[in-house]
């Protein structure tokens, strides 16, 4: 906790980074199976050096901001996966592709095999897809297939997939949004961050009321994607959840790591609100959390504090 400053107060007047004691593990074994590189600066009621903790100061009690060592990004934000979970066995999870989620797949399979986290009944929406993707191996169902839902068990009758073909494609997008809404919506929307603060393919320009549809991608993001399609053309055009469907999710989760995310999160977090950065809606949202690793938090003009030396003190 922030010196002279209670929890209560921070949630009605500010961003509060915080090490949760209700998300984090609460004894030392458990915390050196969920934070295996550095256990002593995961839990709260440790005094690392190296422990860090940031206050912004915002009028919007709906967000919270969790700045972590970078080996323990993926943790961070499989823990509050977790916790959903456990608070709703068949919680809707909205899942996206990309480097950035990797390190909290990876995270979670593992503490499935453990037996410290179930997905046997949890449901799986997709966050975007290329246009004319279908089933190709480069696809972002694939992708999720071979990452995360194949290796954490989650069957197919159980993933909401994102449509792809361009024929019919306004009334497969409408189908998944019913859909969506049927099962209740999102319970958990993991989102990653764009260079240009894309969330899903809502580049910028996209209107805060947008719903799931075809947009086309920005040369910056077609760039980005290239790893993905050697020697290939990346598509110039994706299907979205929109920014208005994600905004109903329950609990919104922003993963960003490194230096290179570090201007555009400023830009999201404590720039303007407006289309020119579209996860700057995302403070807008009902729950709001942002796990950032220390690079990415870098450009934050609040500046970023050690516990472990206020803990001293």
């Amino acid at each position: 906790m922030i010196q002279g400053r209670s929890e209560s107060s921070c949630k009605t007047t500010q961003i509060c980074i915080q090490l949760s004691p209700r998300i984090y593990p609460q004894t030392d074994e458990q915390c050196k199976r969920t934070f295996p590189h550095n256990h002593t600066a995961a839990h709260p009621r440790h005094a690392a050096a190296d422990c860090y903790i940031k206050v912004t100061a915002m009028p919007s009690p709906n967000l919270h901001l969790r700045v972590v060592d970078p080996a323990d990004f993926g943790a961070a934000a499989a823990a509050l996966v977790a916790e959903a979970l456990r608070s709703k066995p068949d919680a809707v999870l909205g899942l996206p592709t990309g480097n950035t989620p990797v390190p909290v797949y990876e995270h979670l399979v593992a503490q499935q095999r453990q037996g410290a986290v179930n997905f046997s009944r949890a449901r799986v929406a997709m966050l975007d897809e290329y246009l004319g993707a279908g089933d190709r191996p480069i696809s972002f169902f694939h992708w999720l297939r071979e990452h995360f839902l194949g290796p954490a068990g989650i069957a197919a009758d159980r993933v909401l997939r994102m449509p792809s073909q361009p024929e019919g494609i306004a009334a497969a997008c409408a189908a998944y949004e019913a859909q969506l809404a049927a099962w209740g919506g999102c319970d958990l929307q993991l989102l990653g961050l764009g260079l240009t603060g894309h969330i899903g393919f809502n580049e910028p320009g996209s209107p805060p009321d947008s719903h799931t549809r075809v947009v086309p991608l920005s040369p910056v993001t077609r760039e980005a994607n290239e790893e993905y399609w050697p020697g290939e053309e990346v598509p110039a055009f994706g299907v979205t959840t929109g920014i208005a469907t994600l905004l109903q999710a329950r609990r919104l989760v922003l993963l960003v790591n490194g230096e290179r995310k570090a201007e555009i999160l400023h830009r999201t977090l404590e720039g303007p609100i407006g289309p020119e950065v579209p996860a700057s809606f995302l403070r807008h949202g009902q729950d709001v959390w942002i796990v950032a690793d220390r690079p990415a938090a870098s450009h934050l003009d609040a500046g970023v504090e050690q516990l472990g030396s206020q803990a001293a003190r």
